[in-house]
């Protein structure tokens, strides 16, 4: 959960971090700082015995004001990927738009869930309840 003031970089936080793994699909209008030449956003990721890859992963992407994009995806052992986005589409798959989420109806909601997690379920009442109770940290 991240909380915060207004205007405190709760949203900018989020869209660092989505900027970072979807690149321009991300869709964020000003990814580089008014005043500033470049976003640098690096960011590393530990495996669980659950996840797509192995040890740590670091992610780097610099965005210049001039639009130019750059991606690294670098193993522990200094290894690179030749496809990185592919490879972070691969191990992070969709991702959830929270403010989207927010605004959308429960039948939305449903469907973004069953789309970022793969599965194909249905909703009980509890389930329905689960996600309301999601709505009330939002």
């Amino acid at each position: 959960i991240i909380g915060g003031d207004n205007e405190q970089g709760k949203s900018s936080v989020l869209d660092a971090l989505v900027t970072l793994l979807e690149g321009k699909a991300a869709g964020i209008p000003e990814p580089v700082r008014n005043g500033q030449d470049k976003a640098d956003l690096t960011g590393v990721f530990l495996a669980d015995e659950w996840d797509a890859f192995d040890g740590e992963l670091t992610v780097r992407r610099t965005i210049t004001r001039a639009g130019t994009w750059t991606l690294t995806v670098r193993a522990k052992d200094g290894a690179m990927y030749p496809k990185p986005q592919t490879m972070l589409d691969k191990i992070f798959g969709n991702t959830l738009d929270p403010a989207e989420f927010a605004n959308a109806d429960v039948k939305r909601r449903i469907e973004m869930l069953k789309t970022i997690t793969g599965t194909d379920f249905t909703f009980s009442v509890v389930g329905v309840y689960w996600i309301n109770c999601i709505m009330s940290f939002w």
